[in-house]
């Protein structure tokens, strides 16, 4: 009984001993096995980090430093001038793409005080790739201070101004014109009877104008934004004077006929920008027929005397006729900072539908398309040249002749303005 019991227990310790060792053999094998799956993740893991330096050491060689010139205005001050830094950017790879290029610090040795002409800034760029020395790159850009503007402040009026006065009779409209300045990129007209006007050319209507003396202004701006003034006054007579009927837009070449309702003995009619067909109208005649030329403006004049009930006003009634030219000039700034919203305008003629278009495209956006006045936001990102273009067709012009073509029907006249714009 007891040798039984004693093989008993050797069986119980020899089962545990064997199961000891299944459980010893079991983990070593496993112990093994992550063992050989963490020296394969580190293997795998010093190879990518190997790799991906290479890759960037080699993707750094193509990185560069842009500079890019800026111009600045004569009477920007010296601590207005912000420079803006060069872009450090990669060369395209082969395959398409292209690879970042990540520095840690960039400067430049600008001297803060910029004359008249250029002067050369040199920017630098310092990455630490690759390591440990790191790379080191430069670039230079020349800041050009423009010399004082350019610009002469011309405009003449219908009717003509003489020593500084304009004088009309009662009811009569004032058309201003202003294209002949050179040098500006805006205007702005204060007429002295609380009016204003920002276009070149501006017609005021007589009844702004009630009998009295005015005392106008012009404003011209220069390329930089200066203002420059200019005065002459405004003389308006009591007494109405004659009037004239069938004043409208007309096309280059347009035969139109103007007359008077105005009782008369003596008539003298005057045209400019056109000729009278088919020839001056003699002094007894209340009708004056016009051949139109070129444009954009034209005007047609009238004086009479011996007239019942009596015309006391002794100055000649003049009125303004728009003509359709083939082109207009656009005006506006033609040297901006990016990110900033410029306006650019062409003349008003009434009728006119305007379609702009700014190339490139992506230069900015354009508010107030189909006016003749639109207002553009640039790209804070964009530089370079823009080429902007407005194509305009009237729409109350429709019979008549084409200059220099020969007389033909035409359905409407229109044209172009062109203007180049640095950024």
């Amino acid at each position: 009984m007891k040798i039984l019991q004693n093989r008993n227990l050797f069986s119980i310790e020899n089962a545990k001993e064997n199961n000891s060792i299944q459980h010893t053999t079991s983990f070593n094998r496993q112990s093994l096995g992550m063992k050989k799956h963490l020296f394969t993740f580190l293997l795998m893991s010093l190879f990518f980090l190997i790799n991906y330096s290479s890759t960037k050491a080699q993707s750094l060689q193509h990185c560069k430093l842009i500079c890019r010139d800026t111009t600045i205005c004569f009477g920007v001050a010296d601590s207005a001038v912000h420079l803006t830094k060069p872009k450090y950017v990669a060369d395209a790879l082969q395959g398409g793409g292209s690879v970042p290029c990540p520095y840690d610090s960039i400067w430049n040795n600008s001297p803060g005080i910029y004359p008249v002409g250029t002067t050369v800034v040199t920017w630098y760029v310092f990455s630490p790739f690759p390591a440990p020395m790191g790379t080191l790159d430069s670039c230079t850009s020349n800041v050009i201070r423009n010399p004082p503007s350019l610009f002469s402040i011309c405009f003449t009026t219908s009717p003509p101004i003489v020593a500084g006065v304009i004088n009309i009779c009662n009811g009569t409209p004032i058309t201003f014109n202003a294209n002949c300045s050179i040098g500006s990129t805006g205007v702005l007209w204060n007429f002295g009877n609380g009016y204003y006007s920002g276009n070149y050319v501006h017609t005021e209507p007589g009844w702004h104008y009630p009998p009295g003396t005015y005392y106008d202004t012009l404003t011209v701006f220069d390329d930089c934004g200066n203002p420059h003034d200019t005065a002459f006054t405004v003389v308006v007579d009591s007494a109405s004077g004659p009037d004239i009927f069938c004043i409208s837009v007309v096309c280059p070449g347009d035969t139109v006929t103007y007359y008077t309702s105005a009782n008369c003995t003596t008539y003298n009619w005057g045209v400019t920008g056109g000729v009278f067909y088919p020839a001056t109208p003699p002094t007894t005649s209340d009708s004056a027929t016009v051949i139109w030329g070129a444009g954009p403006n034209g005007t047609i004049a009238l004086s009479v005397s011996g007239c019942t009930p009596a015309i006391t006003c002794n100055i000649p009634t003049i009125k303004t006729v728009k003509i359709v030219p083939a082109t207009l000039p656009v005006f506006g700034d033609t040297i901006v900072c990016a990110g900033s919203e410029v306006t650019y305008c062409i003349e008003c003629i009434p009728g006119n539908t305007h379609s702009w278009e700014m190339n490139p495209a992506n230069a900015g956006t354009i508010t107030g398309q189909g006016t003749c006045c639109i207002t553009i936001k640039l790209n804070p990102t964009f530089f370079g040249i823009i080429y902007l273009t407005v194509n305009y067709q009237n729409i109350l012009t429709g019979q008549g002749c084409n200059l220099p073509d020969g007389c033909i029907d035409d359905h409407g006249c229109g044209g172009s303005g062109n203007l180049i714009i640095k950024v």
